[in-house]
């Protein structure tokens, strides 16, 4: 989720205090749990084991090209997420609208990748990515005139 930081520049006119201070503490509230009752599992699932060789399972590309081409070289498999994601989210947060809508929309662009380049990618990875999608598109404002846009003006 650190790859998704960046994208909080299209949100911040709404970041006040308040909004902050509340997001940190159900964050603290859901993850705290995990990591009292076993602080060594807790960060090895956070961090993950470095040099870990990749699961041949994982559904990733980052994973079919080293089983089918062999390449990349090991070196790369903690880079690639992290510059691929990283760099997703630097462009959308200089390029996207400034719209909740448009931070759904980039947060599930920005994990897509991140999943995609990592060594490690399972279906319920993404699951989040596609909630990401439909709470984007759910919230996307309709084109002006439409019945969609007319709704949500009187409402």
């Amino acid at each position: 989720m650190v790859v998704v930081l960046p994208i909080l520049w299209l949100i911040r006119q709404w970041l006040t205090r308040r909004v902050i201070l509340i997001s940190v503490g159900l964050a603290a509230s859901v993850t705290l749990p995990f990591f009292v009752v076993n602080p060594a599992a807790f960060w090895k699932a956070v961090a993950g084991a470095p040099g870990a060789p990749l699961r041949p399972d994982s559904l990733s590309l980052l994973v079919f090209s080293v089983n089918d081409f062999g390449w990349p070289p090991p070196w790369t498999y903690g880079v690639l997420p992290l510059l691929g994601g990283g760099l997703t989210a630097l462009i959308l947060a200089l390029r996207a609208p400034r719209r909740p809508a448009a931070f759904a929309a980039g947060v599930g662009l920005t994990l897509l990748v991140t999943i995609l380049l990592s060594p490690r990618a399972f279906m319920n990875y993404y699951f989040l990515v596609s909630g990401a999608f439909l709470i984007a598109a759910v919230a996307w404002p309709g084109k002006p005139g439409s019945e969609q846009s007319v709704s949500a003006t009187q409402a």
